[in-house]
């Protein structure tokens, strides 16, 4: 090889080594800049993955942008820890508590006539919704009121329903108080805290000398008709108002008051073998 020639070989292999020493100067510059990712031997990172919330931007409190996607989805989801306030009507709390007592307003009413206690207690009865009751007389008409007596006390139930304007009263008979006495009672003291208690209406009972309040005419069979217009203790004891009293049931009862107190079971008792009218 002539001189020419290997001086053209040193200068071309110079030139290839300089090339080689700038190309590993372009990925790995032992004097980059830090803050453009480059140097200090590593790669610049690749671009930040869609899903790497580090790429989202930064907001103003120091969250970021899915921070704030998620916050906002909360916010419109329904919180659990809501105030009652805020999550509609208040729960129900159950039936209202009826009071211990209740004494309705009657206007007393002894019978005209000595068939006429069916009329008479049916009139106590509307006094207490009613300010200008019927007559008994007239109470006798619908009742079918015979020279006997109101027969029935399903016809007291028409006329309450009649009077009032109401379709609610109703016949509860008690044909053997000796085999039902306990449920018997337990029935007679619902039916007086509903109608009474809850309902301010009164009660009509047809009663038979099984049970004789006070000043009653000793013995004999007695049947009656009672206006029940009010309870005491829970129910179980009831006000009674008697057509009979002050002497209006006849010779033998002028000792009979006309309203007075007894206990709903002694109630029970005087009703067994007939009826009652109620809600």
């Amino acid at each position: 090889m002539g001189l020419a020639t290997q001086s053209l070989a040193v200068l071309m292999l110079a030139s290839c080594v300089a090339c080689s020493a700038h190309g590993v100067a372009a990925d790995a510059s032992p004097t980059g800049d830090p803050a453009s990712g480059e140097g200090s031997g590593t790669r610049k990172p690749p671009p930040a993955h869609a899903n790497d919330a580090s790429a989202l931007p930064t907001l103003s409190d120091g969250g970021s942008a899915r921070d704030s996607a998620i916050s906002q989805q909360d916010s419109a989801s329904p919180r659990e820890d809501a105030s009652l306030s805020d999550s509609g009507p208040a729960p129900d709390t159950g039936p209202a508590v009826l009071p211990t007592k209740k004494r309705l307003n009657v206007s007393w009413s002894g019978q005209e006539l000595s068939n006429y206690a069916g009329p008479a207690a049916a009139r106590m009865a509307l006094s207490t919704r009613l300010g200008n009751p019927p007559t008994q007389t007239e109470l006798a008409t619908v009742m079918h009121t015979s020279s006997t007596g109101t027969a029935d006390i399903g016809l007291v139930v028409g006329a309450l329903n009649q009077y009032l304007s109401t379709s609610n009263f109703r016949r509860t008979d008690i044909p053997d108080c000796d085999v039902a006495a306990p449920a018997a009672t337990s029935m007679v003291k619902g039916a007086v805290l509903n109608t009474i208690g809850k309902n301010d209406f009164p009660m009509v009972a047809h009663v038979i000398s099984g049970f004789r309040p006070s000043g009653y005419p000793p013995s004999g069979t007695i049947y009656n008709y009672v206006a029940v217009v009010g309870y005491d203790k829970d129910g179980d004891s009831a006000l009674i108002a008697d057509p009979g009293g002050f002497g209006a049931g006849g010779l033998d009862w002028f000792s009979v008051a006309p309203t007075y107190w007894i206990t709903t079971q002694d109630l029970t008792t005087w009703i067994c073998g007939k009826g009652f009218a109620s809600f």
